[in-house]
């Protein structure tokens, strides 16, 4: 997947003379935030997918960083479901030809739908959108008008989970809430944080559950604490991991005031620094709480792994 970064000062005219003059004219794309990708996101990428194995073309998104709600101050800047870099990954991953990246800003928000469409979208073979697409400024431009430009353009109808519409905002609620299985079915794939494991103050290896450290990055957004059943995939090992992780603030012992995760991998005793891991929330199994003394600590995270595990040979059961 080739990157292709826009700031106000560019727009696709000038882009393609650096990749090719007929790429842009012989792409589809679909646009967006794409914060999540989540269910109804890749319906979108599906239908492209599909178009593309039965004609010659190219398939692209067009994403926004950072968000448009933060830089128009819409609600406050408390981060990503899926943060920039880990979102570049997922659409090469799902087979994305082109990712036009623009730099938001006010400069661009001020755009009405047509100067917007004039300027970044216009040179496009067509379009792929939802039902309720909006664009350009105060919102105005809309999935019909794109339609109208562009006679191929295909529109989705709303997609709903559950008889509830599937968006980033009710993924972002249910995080909040610590519904992490209701939010892995919305994505169509687990809730996943990337890291590089630090070292830590060794609590968790004196406690007879060694854990691996995880500051969170300041672009994820702040869910839910408590102790999840997790997978934990490690950069280079093609095994697959479970443990128990716990993400908050560790009241009990070593108290931190900005919160991080925790994971214990059930049955690895492995060093794992600088590694990178990433780490799947599963299932929420308990609020994060304080204890009394480490005796109370340790027995508790005995029967988390002793929960985990019957949830896993359950799932596995079942399968």
């Amino acid at each position: 997947m080739k990157i292709i970064r826009i700031d106000d000062l560019n727009n696709l005219n000038s882009i393609n003379n650096n990749i090719n003059n007929n790429i842009i004219n012989n792409t589809i794309i679909t646009i967006g935030v794409f914060d999540g990708i989540h269910l109804a996101h890749k319906a979108l990428i599906d239908t492209m997918i599909k178009y593309k194995q039965n004609h010659n073309i190219y398939i692209g998104v067009m994403t926004f960083d950072p968000h448009p709600d933060f830089v128009l101050s819409k609600r406050d800047n408390d981060g990503y479901i899926t943060p920039i870099n880990q979102k570049i990954q997922m659409f090469g991953d799902l087979g994305i030809d082109y990712l036009f990246l623009i730099n938001f800003n006010k400069n661009i928000a001020s755009l009405d739908y047509e100067s917007f469409y004039d300027k970044f979208l216009k040179d496009f073979k067509f379009f792929v959108v939802g039902s309720d697409f909006r664009f350009g400024y105060r919102a105005l431009g809309d999935a019909k008008y794109l339609k109208e430009k562009k006679n191929e353009s295909i529109i989705l109808d709303e997609i709903k989970k559950d008889d509830e519409k599937i968006s980033s905002s009710l993924i972002r609620e249910l995080l909040n809430k610590g519904e992490i299985k209701k939010v892995n079915n919305i994505l169509g794939h687990p809730y996943e944080l990337f890291g590089k494991v630090v070292k830590g103050a060794h609590i968790g290896t004196s406690l007879g559950f060694p854990t691996a450290n995880i500051d969170l990055s300041d672009d994820y957004m702040n869910i839910r604490s408590g102790v999840y059943l997790s997978k934990v995939c490690i950069k280079d090992d093609k095994h697959e991991y479970f443990g128990i992780c716990n993400i908050g603030n560790n009241p009990t012992l070593n108290y931190v005031n900005r919160k991080r995760l925790e994971v214990h991998i059930i049955d690895y005793n492995y060093q794992l620094y600088d590694k990178e891991i990433s780490v799947e929330l599963i299932d929420y199994l308990r609020e994060e709480k304080k204890f009394d003394n480490k005796e109370e600590l340790i027995n508790q995270i005995k029967k988390d792994r002793d929960n985990a595990i019957e949830i896993l040979n359950v799932n596995r059961g079942e399968e």
